[in-house]
């Protein structure tokens, strides 16, 4: 038997080791993605469904008064 606990801490050792990607849907749901290449997802809350969005999918303008060097990380999770 293993306690929930550990399931989790051996999740994050995952995580930090660059194996997953860690995803908060929200609603205190935390996903763990195996494709750790640069995508976009879309949730789906009737079906409780996960599915990979390639950057070409997704058109994202930011504001010009944030620079490129300001920004690290867009991470867009659009929620159907």
């Amino acid at each position: 038997m293993v306690s929930p606990a550990t399931v989790y801490n051996v999740l994050n050792d995952f995580y930090y080791a660059g194996l997953f990607i860690k995803l908060n849907i929200g609603n205190d749901k935390t996903w763990y993605d195996t494709n750790v290449k640069h995508h976009y997802h879309i949730f789906s809350e009737k079906n409780s469904e996960l599915v990979d969005l390639e950057p070409s999918e997704l058109e994202i303008k930011i504001s010009k008064k944030f620079t490129k060097n300001q920004i690290k990380k867009i991470d867009p999770v659009v929620k159907i």
